[in-house]
């Protein structure tokens, strides 16, 4: 664990596959801690503890908050994760345990604020929680290397994060500016993506992999963001997507790594304003355009004008105890 805390104690489950029996042992195993620890607050944070957590509540009597950290059921029906037909059974299933569950929650915590218009079954019992960073202990340097520069891709690796528009991107780059580098770093679930990933990194040595079938520890992932000069961000529209704000967006502003972001009118204004990185289209991109946005990026001065209050966790502890006393206390 990256913290640790005298009030706090840390519960490791068993490892287990997405698609294996262990998942479904892990469950019981969280239901064994519940009735050990005796909880009066439970935050559940995963579709998969739904039932077991709202089966000790019955029992027991414990306070429930359902933490939703994604619309599960748009993930799981618009991404390629799994095969046609089984991805839509799951997400049926996922949204039909939510809304017999709801009225059980005593209150919602959302990541975003999108997803108080998108879920129905959360009625008014919600506080919108916003996936800011926490304060770093290093910043990025603010020197900008213009003669081989490392740009990186971070966080979960798939087809709808645009992961080949951003290889496209970098192909254009590198052929005048042979020295650069592409580092790609995360959670790769796609079986197929992940095989394409490295046959793309052995054509291309300066294409660097640092992907895996599970996740990556988040201080790896801090360690590439220190080293990086510009970060990459080529979401493609998606129903799964529509609406957010990536979590990367405060993420890479808390580090003062500058940025190239798909072009959306849910945030195009507030990058440029906030002089932090540039909209830029990545699905219509020429090799022209590119080469142009990054002779932009070689002249520009970023992070002269962001708030600090705007990116921090700082700012959404308030909103969080409060949730929880008031939970505690009604």
């Amino acid at each position: 664990m990256e913290l640790s805390d005298k009030n706090i104690q840390f519960i490791t489950l068993s490892r287990f596959k997405k698609s294996s029996f262990n998942r479904i042992i892990a469950r019981w195993q969280v239901f064994n801690y519940y009735i050990q620890l005796k909880p009066e607050l439970i935050i559940v944070n995963s579709p998969d503890l739904l039932i077991f957590s709202l089966l000790y509540r019955i029992i027991f009597g414990a306070k429930i908050i359902y933490d939703i950290q994604e619309n599960y059921f748009r993930n799981l029906w618009y991404q390629n994760n799994y095969r046609w037909g089984l991805k839509h059974a799951l997400a049926i299933l996922v949204r039909a345990k939510e809304i017999i569950a709801a009225p059980l929650f005593n209150h919602f915590f959302l990541a975003e604020k999108v997803y108080s218009n998108q879920l129905n079954f959360i009625r008014n019992k919600f506080t919108i929680l916003e996936n800011k960073s926490l304060v770093p202990e290093k910043i990025n340097s603010s020197v900008l290397n213009k003669t081989s520069p490392k740009f990186l891709v971070s966080g979960t690796i798939a087809y709808e994060y645009g992961i080949l528009e951003a290889i496209k991107f970098f192909k254009s780059i590198i052929k005048i500016y042979p020295k650069a580098t592409l580092i790609i770093i995360g959670h790769c679930p796609n079986k197929l993506l992940y095989i394409k990933l490295e046959l793309i990194h052995k054509s291309n040595p300066s294409i660097k992999l640092k992907i895996s079938s599970d996740p990556i520890p988040h201080a790896h992932i801090k360690i590439e963001i220190l080293q990086a000069d510009i970060g990459l961000m080529p979401y493609l529209p998606n129903e799964s997507t529509q609406g957010k704000w990536p979590t990367k967006v405060y993420e890479y502003m808390a580090y003062k790594l500058p940025f190239i972001l798909q072009e959306n009118s849910v945030w195009n204004n507030y990058i440029i304003s906030n002089n932090v990185g540039k909209p830029f289209d990545f699905i219509n991109q020429s090799q022209e355009q590119s080469l142009s946005i990054w002779e932009c990026l070689k002249s520009t001065t970023f992070y002269t004008k962001i708030n600090p209050s705007e990116i921090y966790w700082s700012t959404q502890e308030a909103k969080l105890l409060s949730a929880v006393n008031n939970c505690l206390n009604n």
